[in-house]
């Protein structure tokens, strides 16, 4: 009869191990789809943005050039949202790599491919201050 309780006891913590570990791939796969969502927005954002700022500056009056340095200024004050979704995307990948798993089977965008496009979207936006300054 004790052995009947062992087994009985054994298999109910295994079962609560396996329920834990369900939990956690369930968490893991949550964290997954978020990036694979916001890094794929980011992405997208990134493509506009990339395209607007390396538009050719040619105007014919100084009116467009006012125009574009105001709106080139006013792309400058929104990078503070962008900045803010690069940085819940760098949270979500630092939690997805706490749990020391593989790569997300949902993007292939990566933090360090994300890191290389905020780093050119900054340059970008340096080259078009200075074009819209000349």
């Amino acid at each position: 009869m004790s052995r009947w309780k062992k087994l009985l006891d054994d298999s109910d913590q295994r079962k609560q191990t396996l329920l834990r570990l369900q939990d956690q791939y369930r968490q893991i796969e949550d964290l997954y789809l978020a990036f694979a969502k916001k890094a794929s927005a980011f992405n997208s954002w990134f493509e506009n943005a990339e395209e607007d700022l390396t538009d050719p500056v040619r105007c014919n009056s100084v009116e467009e050039i006012r125009h574009l340095r105001e709106n080139h200024e006013q792309f400058k004050a929104s990078l503070e949202a962008a900045q803010d979704d690069f940085n819940q995307l760098a949270a979500l990948d630092k939690e997805i790599k706490s749990f020391n798993v593989g790569p997300n089977l949902y993007t292939w965008f990566t933090m360090d491919a994300l890191q290389d496009t905020w780093n050119n979207l900054q340059k970008i936006i340096k080259e078009r201050d200075v074009d819209l300054q000349s």
